[in-house]
This record gives C-alpha cells, sequence and structure tokens, in this order.
C-alpha cells in the first residue's frame, strides 16, 4: 500500500496540499535503508498540523483515531473494485453470489466514492517542477543496471518474471528473474550458468520502467500484486499468472503466449486495456475528473 499511497500524496501536494506521510517502524526503516537518511526529510514546505487524514483502507484504526479528533478522514482502497466491493456486501456475497463491479453500481451504493487510477500515470500530470517529484516509495534499493541490459535485447525477446518482494519460489525462468527472500538471492549457483548471457538474475529494480519497455518485454509472469496489474496494464505487456509454479507447464505457457497463435488475441487485449487506460487518464478522462472531484471535495468539505 506504500507505492500507491505515495502516488497519491505527491498528487495531492502538486495541487497545494501540505504532506505528512506516516509509515509503520519497519517500512520507515526499509525506506532509509533503501534510499538514504535524507529520502525521509522532507520537502520545505512541510507542515506539522494535521488538518485531515487519508489512510490505506485497511487500516480501519484511523477512521476512530480521526472521529476521537474530530479529524476529516477518507479511506484510500488500493487494490481493485472488484474486491472493494466484495468487501461492501461480504455477508450477501456468502448468501448468493458475484454482484457487479461497475463504478456506476459502486456510485449508487456509496456515492462518496471516487474512482481513480492507475496512480503512477495519473502521477505523470505533475508538474516538472514539483519537488515531491524526487520522492520514491521503494522499499528496496532499486538496480537499474538491468534497464541497459534489456536495451541490448531483440524485439518481443524477454519474459518478465516477478512474484512479489518476499515470496521464495524455485522456477525454471528464461530470461529476468526476480526471486528474493529479503536482501538475498535463493536460486542456486547452478542456475545463474545456465542461464548466462540470456537471462540476468535482479533483487531489486524499477519495474515501471522496465514494463514500459513494450518493443522489448513480451510477457510478465506474476503472482497478481495490484501494483504490478497496474504498471502491466498501463504499459500493455500481456500478463500470465500461475501461482502453483511447475517447470513444463510454465514452459508450454510461455511459448503458446510468445509463438503461439493463443498469445494474439492476448496481445489484442492488452493493447486494448492500454487505450483504456490512456482515455481515462487524460484531462478528459474519468479518473482525471474524478480525482480532480474528490480533491474538491475533500478541499472543502
Amino acid at each position: 500500500h506504500v507505492t500507491p499511497l505515495m502516488h497519491l500524496a505527491k498528487l495531492l501536494h502538486s495541487r497545494g496540499f501540505h504532506i505528512t506521510f506516516v509509515n509503520r517502524e519497519f517500512n520507515h526503516r526499509r525506506l532509509i535503508r533503501s534510499r538514504g537518511p535524507d529520502s525521509t526529510k522532507g520537502l520545505p514546505d512541510f507542515c506539522a498540523s494535521c488538518t485531515s487524514i487519508i489512510s490505506a483502507g485497511i487500516v480501519s484504526f484511523c477512521i476512530k483515531a480521526a472521529e476521537e479528533f474530530t479529524t476529516p478522514q477518507v479511506q484510500f482502497w488500493s487494490a481493485s473494485a472488484c474486491s472493494f466491493m466484495g468487501y461492501l456486501h461480504l455477508s450477501e456475497l456468502a448468501r448468493r453470489g458475484i454482484i457487479s463491479f461497475k463504478q456506476a453500481i459502486i456510485a449508487t451504493k456509496t456515492p462518496n466514492i471516487y474512482v481513480i487510477g492507475p496512480l503512477p500515470l495519473l502521477a505523470k500530470h505533475i508538474p516538472a517542477e514539483s519537488k515531491s517529484k524526487s520522492l520514491g516509495s521503494s522499499l528496496w534499493k532499486e538496480d537499474s543496471n538491468c534497464l541497459d541490459w534489456l536495451d541490448k535485447r531483440e524485439i518481443n525477446s524477454v519474459v518478465h518474471i516477478n512474484y512479489g518482494s518476499v515470496t521464495k519460489i524455485a522456477v525454471f525462468m528464461e530470461i529476468i528473474p526476480d526471486v528474493v527472500m529479503g536482501d538475498s538471492a535463493i536460486l542456486p549457483e547452478e542456475f545463474l550458468e545456465q542461464i548466462d548471457c540470456r537471462g540476468l538474475l535482479v533483487s531489486w529494480f524499477p519495474q515501471d520502467q522496465v514494463l514500459a519497455r513494450q518493443s522489448v518485454v513480451s510477457v510478465f509472469l506474476t503472482h497478481c500484486g495490484w501494483n504490478s496489474m497496474m504498471e502491466t496494464i498501463s504499459s500493455g505487456i500481456r500478463i500470465e499468472v500461475n501461482h502453483d509454479v511447475k517447470r513444463d507447464e510454465t514452459e508450454s505457457v510461455v511459448k503458446e503466449m510468445t509463438e503461439g497463435d493463443g498469445g494474439k488475441p492476448i496481445r489484442q487485449k492488452a493493447s486494448e486495456w492500454k487505450n483504456k487506460v490512456k482515455v481515462a487518464i487524460d484531462t478528459v478522462g474519468s479518473s482525471y475528473n474524478n480525482l480532480e472531484k474528490f480533491m474538491e471535495a475533500f478541499c472543502c468539505g
């Protein structure tokens, strides 16, 4: 939740809001370790007083804290609309099944909800001179050398594999495996010898910049973390989800996605979603306008 909240904080700051970003102690230490002590010094216009609260949707105790201090409070749900509707209607879902999660339905059920995103693309509307541009949220030190490696690869030749920041897996991979537990890769040394010259193992990297190289990255094998999903849809990359990773099955799926006829409709669908995202985050798009409506309501409400 740190990354989308940071994107939102930067968007709000660019519109004149003063931001205090509160981390868990664990995340705060990780942030300092990955980005250095200066990363938490803040901006010159920092204001210590708190007049309103925006908290992650799962941090419900902030609602009670805000009520106690009579402070306006907003919950920020950073995952999908489908999961949000699931939480809202959990008892009803258990009784009779699935309901629609279209924006119109959400607005009817709860009118004070603003559907925005993907935030990384909305953040491109932040003015270039904004001091918040330099702020980042990665809790791991990023290795950008992989970008140079990517730029030397052939068109549609790379399979990007990332199962999250703390997931432990052992799987046959062809190109850019990102498999870490904490700070240490868990793959045997023999694996590095096998992928020599045709693969690269990195611990952590700027994934949005990797996926932006659409001409190189052909397929993304992911555990479906929501940040990864948003970055992938925004880039128009094909996604393959596989929780029960098995060598033969994964190899078969990757070949079908990159070489077989089955990958063609998926490529087309990925391109369609990318175009929808472009429309939504444009200055006349639904996401951009919803963000404007939220800022107006939050500032004046």
